[in-house]
């Protein structure tokens, strides 16, 4: 699986998010990719240290091995919104399937894929907070490629939001004006976009300086921290789909919430409407 979904209450519960499951045989080598990533940067990873103090009655708990039904509540009906099938049905696609992981070429790979637009992008995240891929965005509206952004209203980093409205005013005052998403979501979470509506790109990370990250060191790596070539970076899965089955249910959500959503204005997000 691959989404933008945290384990939290208020992903599974409140935000709008977007993911794919890849299975079957088809999907053996993407999974063993996927596999050969986790095991790796597990090596690299710190023990985790417990050094928390528990009663008798909470250890019992958390030492006993028989099942606890987790009782997972039902998604809510939120009034107005345009809500997705509860129960997916399965796509079966004979189209090619591409899974990359950032930081390692993961930019070059997102971007070659932006450009090669012809007629359309249709980009539905989070937030965009890195001015290079702000510039090409304003670089293909400039081309007479259809650019249609919605962003979500709210973003819980005050510093990430600041960053996100400077580049949804570069967009405004180049002529294109993106779309905010509706306010009923929490968080509209979700990082994906779509290529001439024929083909997605999905992400667990946003179009930031660390999810998507330029390589600086010269010698194209990206090296320990304290380095002098050391960046700040995120490791992200990204996928890329061909299949129109597919492309469609995400455009579906994307136009649907578009026209519930409504467009950004200078002063977001300071003051309101």
């Amino acid at each position: 699986s691959i989404s933008s979904v945290n384990w939290s209450h208020s992903s599974f519960m409140a935000n709008r998010e977007a993911g794919v499951v890849l299975s079957g045989a088809g999907a053996a080598p993407l999974v063993e990719f996927a596999e050969d990533v986790f095991e790796f940067d597990w090596k690299q990873g710190a023990a985790y240290p417990v050094n928390n103090s528990y009663s008798k009655d909470d250890l019992k708990t958390i030492q006993d091995p028989s099942y606890h039904d987790p009782g997972v509540p039902s998604p809510p009906v939120i009034s107005g919104a345009y809500q997705t099938p509860t129960d997916p049905k399965p796509i079966v696609s004979q189209q090619k399937v591409q899974v990359y992981v950032g930081p390692d070429f993961a930019r070059d790979t997102m971007l070659s894929d932006i450009k090669s637009a012809k007629t359309s992008v249709e980009l539905f995240i989070y937030q965009v907070t890195d001015a290079g891929l702000c510039n090409e965005l304003e670089s293909l509206f400039k081309k007479g490629v259809n650019v249609t952004m919605l962003v979500s209203s709210a973003i819980y980093s005050y510093t990430d939001s600041h960053l996100a409205a400077s580049c949804y005013e570069q967009l405004r005052k180049a002529g294109y004006t993106p779309q905010l998403t509706p306010s009923y979501y929490v968080y509209s979470h979700q990082k994906y976009w779509i290529v001439d509506g024929k083909s997605i790109g999905l992400c667990t990370g946003n179009w930031s300086p660390t999810d998507y990250a330029p390589v600086t060191d010269p010698d194209g790596t990206y090296p320990p921290y304290s380095s002098k070539y050391w960046q700040d970076v995120n490791r992200d899965y990204s996928v890329h789909l061909a299949d129109p089955e597919v492309v469609a249910v995400f455009q579906k959500t994307f136009q649907e919430d578009y026209r519930r959503g409504s467009s950004y204005y200078e002063g977001w997000p300071n003051s309101g409407r």
